[in-house]
C-alpha cells in the first residue's frame, strides 16, 4: 500500500477520555478505516507517529517476528526515553536476540510453574487471608489499597527476597507507579510532568534501595532469586557468563515494577467483573475449577498492559499496509482481546481463552504464572469470605490514566460475610 492510501487518523489515542475508555475509540476505528466487509486491523496515528494495531492476528505476527520488529522501545516508544539517553536499552525487556536470551534465562529461575504451586501459592494464600481479616473489621473494603497492592508487592520482594514493612510496601508500590505512570506517549503537558516528577524523586531511589540489597544479599545469602542472580553462573550456547551488581539492579528493578503493577490491575479488574455478573459469582461459588476460566476471559477482554511498542528493522509488509524501516509500531493489547467495545457474555464452560495479555513468542512475560496464581488466590479466598460483594453506592469508577496500561484506580466493595 502506498503511502497515499494508507489509513491514518489524528485521533488521539492518549486523551484522558480514550484512556478511560479505549474499547469505543478502538470501534470508531476499525468502522472509519475498514470497509463494509472488514474492520480496520491496523491505523497509523499521525500525531504519534505510530502504527496502531488492533488486530490479534497482526499483533502476534508482530510479536514472533523478532528480527523484523526490535523491542529495543518497547515500553518507552520512540520519544519518551529523551531524559534517559540510553540507559534503557540494557532493560531485559528492550533487550533483541542473544543478550534478551542470557537475562531472560537467569530470571526465569524463579518462575517455575512448580515452585509457584509448591512455595509461592501457600505464601500468597497467607497474605490474602491476613488482609482479609483486617478487611472484616470494616464496613466496607477498597480493592486496590486493601488487596490489589499488598499481595502482588509483597509476594515479588519474597520471591526476591528483599525485605521489606509496610512503610516499604507503600513505598514500592508509590515509585514503581511513578515509574511506568507516563512510559509510552510524549508531548502531552501530564505525561510530561510525571516524567520529570520521576526523574526528579525515584529515577535514583529505586535503583539505589536495589543496590543496597544486592550488597547485603551478597553478606547474607538466601533461597531466592537475587541470592541466585548474584552468586550462579550460568551457561548459555557454551558461554558461561555471570551477572555484575549493574545489570542485577536494573532487571530486579524491572522485576520489581512488573511484578506488582500489572497484577494489581488485573486483581482490580477481576473483583469489578464479578460485582458485574453475579451470576459468575455464583457460578464460580459452586465451580471453583472455573476460576482459572474466569481469571483468562478477564486477562482477554482488559489487559493489565494496554499497548507495547515494537520498532521496524527493515520494510515490512503488515495485513496489506507497508512498514517502513524505523517505523513504531504499537500493540494495542486491550484492542486484540475484544471486537466490539462491550465484552461478550462470559461462557465459563469454555476451557481456554485465548490473548496477548502477557504477549507471545520470546518475550513472553516471565512472570504469567505467579500473575495467574496471584489472581486465582485473591479470588478464592474472597469467595470463601463474602457471601456477596458489590459496588459501593454512588461509588465512582475510574481507571488509571496511563498510556501503556489499564487498572482501577480504586474499588469500594461492600459485602456481607458467609455465616
Amino acid at each position: 500500500m502506498t503511502d497515499e492510501k494508507k489509513p491514518s487518523t489524528r485521533e488521539d489515542i492518549f486523551s484522558e477520555g480514550s484512556i478511560q475508555c479505549p474499547y469505543h475509540m478502538h470501534k470508531k476505528l476499525r468502522e472509519e478505516h475498514g470497509t463494509e466487509k472488514e474492520p480496520a486491523k491496523l491505523v497509523w496515528v499521525e500525531d504519534k507517529k505510530t502504527w496502531y494495531v488492533m488486530d490479534k492476528g497482526l499483533a502476534e505476527e508482530v510479536f514472533i517476528n523478532h528480527r523484523v520488529f526490535s523491542s529495543n522501545i518497547s515500553i518507552y516508544g520512540h520519544d519518551v526515553a529523551r531524559n534517559f539517553a540510553d540507559e534503557h536499552v540494557d532493560l531485559m525487556i528492550t533487550l533483541d536476540g542473544e543478550k534478551h536470551a542470557k537475562v531472560r534465562k537467569a530470571a526465569l529461575e524463579a518462575f517455575k510453574i512448580k515452585e509457584i504451586e509448591t512455595k509461592w501459592n501457600p505464601r500468597a494464600r497467607e497474605i490474602v487471608q491476613e488482609h482479609l481479616d483486617r478487611i472484616i473489621e470494616k464496613d466496607s473494603f477498597y480493592v486496590v489499597k486493601d488487596l490489589g497492592v499488598p499481595l502482588p508487592v509483597r509476594l515479588i520482594c519474597e520471591v526476591l527476597g528483599i525485605e521489606y514493612d509496610n512503610n516499604r510496601i507503600q513505598w514500592v508500590r508509590d515509585s514503581t507507579e511513578a515509574s511506568v505512570n507516563f512510559l509510552g506517549n510524549a508531548g502531552e503537558e501530564r505525561f510530561v510532568e510525571r516524567e520529570n516528577a520521576f526523574l526528579e524523586k525515584y529515577k535514583f531511589e529505586l535503583p539505589g534501595w536495589i543496590y543496597e540489597e544486592i550488597q547485603k544479599k551478597k553478606e547474607n545469602h538466601g533461597d531466592d532469586l537475587l541470592t541466585k542472580l548474584i552468586t550462579k553462573e550460568y551457561e548459555i550456547d557454551g558461554e558461561k557468563i555471570k551477572f555484575d551488581d549493574f545489570t542485577i539492579m536494573k532487571d530486579v528493578s524491572l522485576l520489581l515494577s512488573a511484578g506488582n503493577v500489572t497484577t494489581t490491575n488485573l486483581i482490580g479488574h477481576a473483583l469489578h467483573y464479578l460485582t458485574q455478573y453475579p451470576e459468575i459469582w455464583s457460578e464460580l461459588q459452586e465451580q471453583r475449577d472455573s476460576i482459572s476460566v474466569f481469571v483468562e476471559k478477564i486477562l482477554k477482554y482488559e489487559s493489565p498492559v494496554s499497548g507495547i511498542y515494537r520498532e521496524a528493522t527493515e520494510d515490512y509488509i503488515l495485513g496489506g499496509v507497508q512498514i517502513k524501516k524505523g517505523e513504531q509500531v504499537l500493540l494495542a493489547l486491550g484492542a486484540t482481546g475484544r471486537t466490539s467495545a462491550c465484552p461478550h457474555r462470559f461462557d465459563l464452560s469454555q476451557s481456554k481463552e485465548d490473548h496477548l495479555a502477557f504477549g507471545k513468542g520470546k518475550h513472553l512475560c516471565i512472570g504469567r504464572d505467579l500473575a495467574r496464581m496471584e489472581a486465582r488466590v485473591v479470588l478464592e479466598e474472597v469467595l470463601n469470605t463474602f457471601e456477596s460483594i458489590k459496588v459501593a453506592e454512588d461509588y465512582n469508577i475510574e481507571y488509571v490514566d496511563w498510556p501503556l496500561g489499564r487498572g482501577i484506580k480504586e474499588l469500594e466493595l461492600q459485602y456481607t460475610l458467609k455465616k
